[in-house]
Order: C-alpha cells, then sequence, then structure tokens
C-alpha cells in the first residue's frame, strides 16, 4: 500500500513538471510550433516501444506471438506511411498532419482497455496505422516552410529520450497509455496553430515505380542497414544483460543514444548531404563492429555516443537528399518510412535467428559487414 501511494505521488509530481514545461513551451510557440509537435508525438510513440514487449509477455505471449505484435505494428505503419504519403503530396499536408495526430491520440487512448494478448494485437495495428499518416507530411511540410530542418529532427530523438524516462518514472501500464495520449493531444493542439502552406499538388500514380526507382541508391541500402541495425537491436537488451547490466543499464544506454541524437541533429545540418549519407553508413559500420567488441557494459558508452553520431548523420542526409531531389516530397519520404517499417520486420527475425544459431557478438559482426555492403550501393546506384 505504502508503494502504491509512492507511485501516486510521484505520477502527481511529474505531471505537475511536465505541466510547466507545456506552459513554457506556450510561450515559444512562435519559433518552436512544429518542433513542439515533433517532441510531444515522439514521446508518445517511442515510450511505448520500450513497453509493448513487456505487456505482451506479462499477458502470455511467447517470444514469436511477442513478435507477431511488434510486427503486426510496423505492418500496418508500412502500410499507412505510404499511402498518407502519397495522399499529403495529392491534399494538404497541414490537414493530413491534424487528422494523423487526433487519430493517433484515440488509438492510444485505446491501449487503456487492453486485456488480452488479442486486444493487444488489435489496438497495435491500429496505433500502427494511425502513428504512419502524419509523419511523412510534417517532414515536407518543414521543408516547404524552409524552416531549420535539422533542428526540428533533433526533437525526434529528445522526444524519444524524455519517453523513455517516463516509461521508468510512472511504472503503470494503463498512466503510461494515458500520458501517452496526452502527448499526441498536446502534438495535435500544436498542430492546429500551424499556418496553412502553399504547395504544389502533385498528381502521383497508386504504385510510383519511376519514384522508387529514382531513389533506389537511398531505400535499398537502408534497407540492408536498418534491417541490420535490427537485427542487433532485438538482441542488444539481452547482450547488455550478459555484460552485467541491468534494467536500469538499459534504459540509462537507450537515453545516451538518444540525447546524443538531439546534439549531433542541431549541429550536422550545415554538411553537404551526399557526405552526410556516406558518413552515415560507414559509421553505422563501426558502430556494429564495435559493440561485437565490448568486453563490459563500460565499454557501451561510447558506443552508444557513435550510434547517436551515425544515426544522425544517415537519417538527415537521406531525408535533405530526397527532399531536394524529388517534387513528390511527401511520398518520396513516406516510401522512406515504409522502408524503415519494413526492415524492422526483417531485421528482427533474422538477428534473432543469427543470435540463436550463432551468437550475439556473430549476429552484430555481419550486420557490420552488411552495412559496408549498403555503404557500396550507395555509392554505385
Amino acid at each position: 500500500m505504502k508503494f502504491e501511494i509512492f507511485l501516486n505521488r510521484i505520477f502527481i509530481l511529474y505531471f505537475k513538471i511536465i505541466g510547466g514545461c507545456i506552459r513554457y513551451n506556450i510561450i515559444m510557440t512562435k519559433i518552436m510550433k512544429v518542433d513542439s509537435v515533433q517532441f510531444f508525438y515522439s514521446i508518445a510513440a517511442f515510450g511505448n516501444v520500450i513497453l509493448i514487449p513487456l505487456l505482451a509477455s506479462e499477458l502470455g505471449g511467447n517470444e514469436y506471438e511477442i513478435g507477431m505484435v511488434v510486427g503486426i505494428y510496423n505492418c500496418a505503419l508500412f502500410l499507412s506511411s505510404y499511402l498518407f504519403g502519397r495522399l499529403s503530396d495529392i491534399y494538404d499536408k497541414r490537414t493530413i498532419i491534424i487528422f494523423g495526430l487526433i487519430a493517433s491520440a484515440l488509438s492510444f487512448f485505446l491501449h487503456v482497455f487492453i486485456s488480452s494478448l488479442f486486444t493487444l494485437a488489435a489496438v497495435r495495428c491500429l496505433a500502427g496505422f494511425c502513428m504512419g499518416i502524419f509523419p511523412s507530411a510534417l517532414v515536407a511540410y518543414v521543408y516547404e516552410s524552409k524552416m531549420k530542418f535539422g533542428r526540428f529532427l533533433s526533437f525526434g530523438p529528445f522526444g524519444a529520450f524524455v519517453g523513455s524516462l517516463i516509461v521508468g518514472i510512472i511504472g503503470i501500464y494503463s498512466r503510461i497509455f494515458m500520458f501517452s495520449s496526452v502527448a499526441l493531444l498536446i502534438s495535435f493542439l500544436f498542430a492546429i496553430s500551424l499556418k496553412p502552406i502553399k504547395s504544389e499538388r502533385i498528381k502521383v500514380p497508386k504504385i510510383p515505380l519511376d519514384l522508387v526507382k529514382h531513389n533506389l541508391k537511398v531505400y535499398l541500402p537502408f534497407f540492408i542497414r536498418h534491417s541490420s541495425a535490427h537485427a542487433i537491436w532485438v538482441i542488444l537488451p539481452l547482450f547488455i544483460i550478459q555484460l552485467g547490466g541491468n534494467k536500469m543499464w538499459i534504459g540509462a544506454l537507450y537515453a545516451i543514444n538518444f540525447f546524443f541524437q538531439f546534439i549531433f541533429m542541431n549541429l550536422l545540418e550545415r554538411v553537404k548531404t551526399s557526405r552526410l549519407m556516406g558518413v552515415g553508413f560507414l559509421s553505422s559500420s563501426l558502430t556494429f563492429l564495435a559493440f561485437s567488441s565490448a568486453k563490459n557494459i563500460y565499454h557501451l558508452i561510447p558506443i552508444e555516443i557513435m550510434l547517436g553520431f551515425s544515426w544522425s548523420t544517415l537519417f538527415i542526409g537521406m531525408n535533405l537528399y530526397l527532399l531536394k531531389t524529388n517534387k513528390e516530397h511527401s511520398t518520396a519520404i513516406g516510401l522512406l518510412g515504409s522502408v524503415q517499417s519494413f526492415s524492422i520486420i526483417c531485421g528482427s527475425f533474422i538477428g534473432g535467428y543469427l543470435a540463436y544459431v550463432f551468437d550475439y557478438r556473430i549476429a552484430m559482426l555481419l550486420a557490420s559487414i552488411f552495412t559496408v555492403i549498403a555503404f557500396i550501393l550507395n555509392r554505385v546506384l
């Protein structure tokens, strides 16, 4: 009973702190409206990523069923990212952003009523579809508004950093889901205040094969790199424990990665786009190789900083390249989101299989090798 009272007090204190942050952020809305949309939606999105496998396990799911729940979410995200990326090139981007955020807020509120593995899978499918509606439109909106692009992207990992902390502070599933829904609602309120922009309406074919071919030097290498990355992420918590870590270490290491992504993304916007992608692929390969060489838990701290740098360079480089070389801004970014979701599905299965058949370090070493192949493809295509 005392422990429950303690949790309640922490929960109330936390919301007072967040309330103060929100009031401060409202003062800054003239220059940070879009950044606030990105920040609050990322809190909800990434905070729940950590939570869902644990909830699925507590509902009686085995490893295969947990993987299916994660896969269902990413399949829905894959379809939605492409569909609404295309639609936001045809229709108004601001409208799609607003619709996607309110739909996502409602879908996350439904998480409160999860009572079985089946309802978890159903709600996560809906959430994945809703969360894929607006990101590509939001990215295109920022680029076409000529805002600071690197700073905008950096609020994604900063929100993920805060979202990771929220999971540990609140600790109760229903309250975490409610908070995530509120965070998306706040993001929605900021989105309403965004000004409409004049954007060229483009007729995009339902299956834009020419667009895929034109950007194959980004999509194919990214699929290989990101599948390789998620072959590591699916086993990384177990690897951390093997090196002597615990849940606190897992959370801390993820937080280090997200924090340094925020720092690097703010610094890298001025670098030439073509260089960013190349550096991103090569530094990713070195990072994966470093993971395979880690001997103790403390070695992972600088490796997480390397990871923050490699993802920042790659992500900014890919986004800017697609936006600068395609008039179908939202469709191109939506396809990138679809590739990302599909690579998460493939990488998770590959990583689990390699770790089961061989060893954690072998999976990481192979990820490093395949990322070098991704770099070569990016150069020659």
